[in-house]
């Protein structure tokens, strides 16, 4: 406030914002409640039961019919998909007496486990722990029993939201409203004192607040906001950043950018506490996750300016979303979790507060009680910053076409359909996918650039294969060689249709751009020179054309790139060279990347020779690892072995 600010009469008045509070902490104080149901447990032994006693019928079925996985499919629908295709097998290859003494240890386990309480966040442990005795022998019917008894496990104890929220409301209507009163002449706001929530109240109870937004006010926003991101973009100008020639990158910042502001113009009028628990951080948290954490930095100081004039040229407001949107912004520029959002939330929340201390100790306008408003005004700012971003990342990432981290750590998971096929139906490229992404990772990590990016698209890199596993030596082991019945031309057509296909994959499976670009880059323009050879020998380089022969491109467009093209060559020369040495293994890295190097394959990327060099050393420590000789065990004794 400019002066102080008087009562011009006796009034009172509900504080809603007190109110609020107080009843929101007695909801939260509410304990949850249960209640005690062993409906579900009844139900699921009941069709264990069911299950175990369909067995028999189901073994004759196999021995008249010989189709063991029919009857397997039916035990496993029977179960509701509890019981899995291996459990089911087993239970099905049973006598009549070892189905009955595991039908009974499982049973007996389940009814004496459900006797005590068990709630839904205690079923994991109990089915990790074997519920039987030491006297129990162990054998296949005590793992069966076991399976089963973990698979059939249900909660007793279930939380019951309707008495839940029946205490929450009766804890909420036993708070009284908060009412205050003023005397005339008795000071709402004091001079220099940045308006409460509660002050607001206060004057809009008064009738000394007005929030009415005029033209001019919204006007004068507008081109205050115009000058901002035209110093922002001419930033972005001065360093030449890829974002201005990736329009759907440029979108998504001015959208944050002018969404941010448009919410700051309808939420921060009349100030109060309100700019302090505005989360401003959220717009440098996003930027710095989708885009990078240096526009984010400048985006941040730009919406800082604009937010200063917005509640009425507060250098004070000006500075804290400076402090609190930098310092989320740089922590979380290589987040890999949920939670990571809140430290850094919380983080700036804490240089925020420590912001507002100091102007209050400049000002000499502070109080205990005041300071303690502001705390809990930054902590909620921090908190529903850092929720926000998470809800707006997924979003926000496949509206504007941009992979975040947490994403490509999803992708990374084993069970990702496409990589449990790849495990089951090319097991050759499946492995040589895992190394080529230790490989790259490492590499990247010692050169900066992006290890996780690098290491997922490696594990997607040759899902073209799947169309035809048996055309590529990794999974020829055992079967004859598809190659040799086949022309050099129509080898090579098969070589190179991995890569086309690998990309129809990729978009069949939603998978995100970047993933595809590797698809389309690991192999930049190389030539597939064995079947070249071929061909020059059978018809003549007159005949064999160079062009038939090459992989469709581009070449790497990032030093990510350019490392899994090296990590892919690499790996493949050094799995088909057994028994060598750390000398060996060195030269063949050495001679693959001056190939590339030679080839211009690196033209359009910007690894440098530096970098090059790093990444050879890279390799061959892994290789090496890897590649280290064993120890010869001498063969067992005959007479040691029969005792």
């Amino acid at each position: 406030a400019q002066s102080n600010i008087l009562a011009p009469s006796d009034f009172s008045f509900v504080d809603t914002v007190a109110t609020a509070a107080r009843r929101a902490q007695a909801a939260a104080g509410v304990q949850t409640q249960y209640r005690t149901s062993t409906e579900a447990q009844v139900q699921s032994e009941s069709v264990l039961t069911a299950i175990l006693s369909a067995i028999p019928e189901l073994q004759k079925q196999v021995h008249n019919k010989g189709r063991h996985g029919d009857q397997a499919t039916t035990l496993i629908r029977l179960s509701q998909g509890a019981v899995s295709q291996k459990l089911a097998q087993q239970l099905l290859g049973l006598s009549a007496q070892q189905l009955a003494r595991v039908q009974n240890l499982a049973l007996n386990a389940l009814q004496l486990t459900s006797r005590q309480p068990i709630p839904l966040s205690q079923v994991p442990i109990l089915q990790g722990v074997s519920p039987f005795p030491v006297t129990v022998p162990a054998g296949l019917e005590r793992d069966l029993a076991g399976q089963l008894y973990a698979a059939f496990l249900k909660p007793n104890r279930i939380a019951d939201s309707t008495q839940t929220l029946k205490a929450q409301q009766a804890a909420v209507a036993a708070v009284a409203p908060v009412e205050v009163t003023y005397r005339r002449n008795q000071v709402i706001v004091r001079l220099g004192d940045v308006v409460t929530a509660g002050e607001l109240t206060a004057l809009q109870a008064a009738g000394l607040a007005n929030s009415a937004t005029s033209w001019q006010e919204l006007a004068a926003c507008f081109m205050i906001s115009i000058v901002a991101a035209g110093l922002l973009h001419g930033y972005l100008i001065s360093i030449q950043s890829p974002i201005l020639v990736r329009p759907r990158r440029l979108l998504l910042l001015n959208t944050l950018l002018l969404g941010t502001v448009t919410a700051a113009v309808f939420t921060l009028q009349g100030h109060g506490l309100l700019p302090f628990i505005f989360p401003s951080a959220t717009l440098s948290m996003l930027l710095a996750v989708l885009l990078n954490a240096e526009v984010s930095v400048v985006a941040t100081a730009a919406w800082a300016v604009l937010a200063g004039w917005l509640v009425g040229g507060s250098f004070e407001i000006a500075t804290y979303y400076l402090v609190t949107g930098v310092t989320s912004a740089l922590l979380v520029r290589s987040v890999r979790r949920s939670s990571d959002f809140f430290v850094a939330g919380f983080s700036a929340a804490g240089a925020g507060f420590v912001t507002i201390l100091a102007f209050k100790l400049l000002h000499q306008g502070y109080d205990w009680l005041g300071l303690s408003t502001y705390t809990v005004g930054v902590l909620v700012s921090g908190g529903l910053a850092a929720a926000l971003t998470i809800g707006g990342l997924s979003g926000l990432g496949r509206l504007f076409g941009v992979t975040t981290g947490l994403h490509l750590l999803e992708l990374s998971h084993p069970n990702h359909p496409l990589l449990r096929r790849l495990m089951q139906e090319a097991p050759g490229t499946y492995h040589h996918s895992m190394m080529i992404g230790t490989l790259a990772e490492r590499a990247a990590e010692q050169i900066g650039a992006d290890p996780l990016l690098v290491r997922v698209v490696a594990y997607f890199h040759d899902i073209g294969k799947l169309v035809s596993p048996p055309s590529f030596a990794e999974n020829q082991a055992g079967i004859e060689n598809v190659h040799e019945q086949l022309e050099p031309k129509q080898s090579v057509e098969l070589i190179l249709q991995h890569v086309y296909e690998g990309v129809r994959l990729a978009r069949q499976y939603h998978l995100p751009e970047v993933l595809e670009d590797g698809i389309w880059q690991h192999h930049g323009t190389n030539m597939v020179s064995f079947f070249y050879q071929q061909a020059v020998a059978m018809y003549g380089a007159d005949v064999a054309r160079v062009e038939d022969y090459r992989y469709p491109g581009p070449k790497p467009q990032s030093s990510e790139m350019a490392i899994l093209m090296l990590a892919d060559g690499v790996e493949a020369a050094v799995r088909s060279s057994p028994g060598i040495d750390a000398d060996q293994i060195r030269a063949i890295i050495h001679r693959i990347a001056q190939e590339r190097l030679h080839d211009g394959q690196f033209d359009e990327c910007n690894l440098t020779l530096r970098d090059l060099a790093v990444i050879q050393e890279s390799f061959a420590t892994v290789l090496q690892g890897f590649s280290h000789p064993r120890v010869q065990y001498p063969s067992p004794v005959p007479a040691v072995l029969n005792g």
